[in-house]
């Protein structure tokens, strides 16, 4: 048998007929563990806690409610000796919620076949197939660290078709994400295959693998382009636990570099590296090209590429954020939302962040000038000019002779800078 026909028979092992641990036993439509999307391997597949694309179908359906725009993915995974993988994912906000489907298709070309006495009987051909439809929402939590938690489910259809026979089955993933304010902290859990049926092939069938996943993630805002960092764990119930690591760093918000680590295994185990390029187009909408690298220890290469269109302006929505509140409800002038306040002038629009800005500029001293100062050292102009704007206003309103002396410097400071 040629090396290509090995290393074929090798991967059906592994996602048709599927691994066998110690106890569970065997395990079916395992080519959904291969992780999907350029964007998500190049990272590690460590997305759980981020999701916030159509992907979040796939890793975690709960990231589907922060999406704030239609939005669509497209992949293309070249695996070794001609093996290929396509994903398709969509979402759109719907009401509160949102909704997405998505199409997981593998193709594996012909290769030689064998009787049982080891003769050439011809060639066979294989492709797994799985298409899902999610829903994502959020329930509130409205304490002072917590605004909302996020929950999803998907459903999925399974087709494996091998040769002249094929299986069919069926199952649910659901997901849970936690956006604590500020800081920009995301906290998740998932399951796959909370419910599931099994394939059967010919008179014998095979359950889908059951998998406990955590994760979370960290995005650290800056000048320069954000810098995002995740982690992920899996507890699969056919095999070893697995950890899954990464890191982007966009860079003048049109450039993202990325890179990881998996420990999953012979589908997905090793580094990966891989770029994004965001692409806006006249009309407003935005196109982001993907691409990874990644090397798997026994199976080589693999080489992904992916598009996400977006149909809408780039934000999402943001349900872990307290949002603005107008200037006028502030009854008590000490009662400020630091952190969620904190949060907006670190990540949010322009339009939020000037009126967070105003509205700083109506409370007590004591409490704003932690978050009105170091805007007056603002790479941006809007920012300075409304920082100061803030001050001023309540510089009119102070009584304490010790805090209009501390504004009246900052004042004095920012002007002989500029």
């Amino acid at each position: 048998m040629s090396t290509g026909g090995f290393k074929v028979l090798v991967l059906l092992s592994s996602l048709c007929s599927a691994a066998s641990a110690a106890g569970p036993g065997a395990t079916s439509a395992n080519f959904l563990k291969i992780p999907v999307g350029a964007r998500q391997t190049a990272s590690g597949a460590s997305f759980m806690a981020v999701a916030d694309d159509p992907s979040a179908a796939y890793y975690n359906p709960a990231g589907l409610a922060q999406l704030g725009s239609p939005q669509l993915v497209l992949s293309h995974n070249k695996y070794f000796e001609d093996i290929t993988q396509q994903w398709f994912a969509a979402a759109s906000p719907v009401g509160s919620g949102a909704v997405g489907a998505a199409v997981n298709y593998l193709s594996i070309p012909p290769f030689p076949s064998y009787s049982a006495a080891d003769a050439r009987t011809g060639s066979v051909s294989a492709y797994d197939l799985a298409a899902s439809l999610s829903y994502a929402n959020s329930l509130p939590v409205g304490n002072d660290s917590f605004d909302a938690l996020l929950y999803g489910v998907t459903a999925r259809s399974v087709t494996q078709k091998l040769d002249s026979e094929s299986a069919n089955g069926y199952g649910i993933d659901a997901g849970l994400l936690l956006k604590p304010y500020g800081d920009g902290l995301s906290l998740a859990v998932a399951a796959d295959n909370v419910y599931s049926t099994k394939l059967k092939f010919i008179d014998q069938g095979f359950r889908q693998a059951r998998t406990v996943k955590a994760g979370g993630a960290y995005r650290l805002p800056a000048e320069s382009g954000a810098v995002t960092v995740s982690a992920a764990w899996g507890f699969p119930d056919d095999g070893p636990g697995y950890m899954a690591a990464g890191v982007e760093k966009s860079v003048a918000r049109l450039f993202t570099l990325r890179g990881g680590f998996n420990s999953f295994g012979e589908v997905a185990q090793g580094f990966s590296l891989g770029f994004g390029l965001k692409v806006p187009a006249y009309s407003g909408n935005a196109k982001e090209v993907d691409y990874s690298f990644s090397s798997t220890y026994d199976l080589g290469a693999i080489h992904k590429i992916g598009l996400l269109y977006r149909f809408g302006p780039e934000a999402t929505r943001r349900p872990g954020k307290r949002p603005a509140i107008e200037a006028q409800e502030l009854k008590d002038p000490q009662e400020i939302p630091a952190a969620a306040y904190k949060d907006i002038l670190n990540s949010g629009k322009t339009q939020e962040r000037l009126a967070v800005i105003h509205e700083l500029g109506t409370a007590n001293w004591k409490k704003s000038k932690e978050l009105l100062l170091p805007l007056l050292e603002s790479g941006r102009e809007d920012l300075r000019s409304a920082a100061a704007a803030a001050i001023k206003a309540a510089l009119r309103r102070e009584t304490d002779p010790a805090a209009s002396a501390e504004m009246k410097a900052a004042l004095r400071a920012t002007e002989e800078k500029e």
